[in-house]
């Protein structure tokens, strides 16, 4: 599965512009992504939040093991920071979040997920009464078993998760979008809003306008490129066969016994002949 990567995006467009080309849950999904991305960890709730509500409507969009994962991780990635980030933490927000965790797990009825996140929950009482500890798990235990490795594995199943909203949700053409509408000339003021200041529709049209060039370019230039790589009929240059080195004098035929020495001495010899029969002849 190919991950996206933000770095690699083209220029940026402004909110109020991107509302005018984008749907909105699609506008939605790509900012959680981003926030995934960039590790924005405390903003991970959001994340969760979306997953309960698409999953709750649409229970077969992913598994539910793997609903789980990604809850999972969200919330334990929130957890450590709230733990960390911080000298003299929220032990009040830490333990609402612990709580919900512990009656996540109860709920997915997962032998193994209880295990795995009932050891966490007490690992983390551990770190929040002794200092000691504390220091030990952000230097040994946290950049291996929370560090990038599992930052990875959480990616993965947030773009998974979200590819699977964007083929839930396709993009409806002219004729779809028009046949999807109701309420006529009630509706024409709310949808032709941004009419009123066109400079935000300017800015849309410029940009793809820009795009647009800059790919008709790109392609020009490829074409050029690929006709110069390509030799002209008159700079095919023929060279001879080279002369195989298994091939040796003692392989040459034998001329047969009448040489070309023999053929021309035959040859003028008639020539002699003829040439007396000419002279002797009468003349009419």
């Amino acid at each position: 599965m190919e991950i996206f990567n933000v770095e690699s995006r083209e220029a940026a467009l402004p909110l109020s512009a991107l509302r005018l080309v984008v749907p909105p849950l699609r506008l939605m999904s790509a900012f959680l992504w981003q926030m995934v991305q960039r590790r924005n960890v405390i903003q991970y709730g959001k994340l969760e939040q979306f997953v309960v509500l698409v999953t709750e409507t649409v229970p077969d969009i992913m598994s539910q093991s793997l609903v789980n994962k990604l809850i999972f991780h969200l919330r334990k990635k929130v957890i450590l920071e709230l733990c960390l980030r911080d000298k003299m933490p929220d032990l009040w927000v830490i333990q609402a979040h612990l709580d919900s965790l512990r009656n996540l797990t109860h709920k997915c009825k997962d032998v193994e997920s209880e295990i795995i996140n009932n050891k966490f929950i007490r690992m983390v009482h551990n770190i929040l009464e002794d200092a000691e500890k504390k220091d030990n798990f952000i230097q040994h235990v946290f950049p291996v078993e929370y560090g990038s490795g599992y930052d990875a594995v959480l990616q993965s199943l947030a773009w998974d998760f979200l590819s699977r909203v964007e083929d839930l949700l396709p993009v409806p053409n002219l004729k779809e979008t028009a046949s999807w509408l109701c309420g006529g000339l009630s509706m024409m003021e709310e949808i032709v809003q941004p009419l009123s200041d066109p400079a935000e529709i300017k800015d849309v049209l410029q940009h793809f306008k820009t795009k647009r060039l800059h790919t008709r370019n790109n392609e020009q230039s490829q074409r050029v490129i690929s006709e110069m790589s390509i030799p002209s009929t008159s700079e095919v240059v023929c060279l001879p066969h080279p002369v195989s080195p298994d091939i040796t004098i003692e392989h040459e035929e034998t001329l047969p016994p009448t040489s070309i020495a023999q053929e021309t001495i035959i040859i003028e010899s008639e020539g002699t002949e003829n040439n007396q029969n000419l002279i002797k002849r009468p003349s009419p």
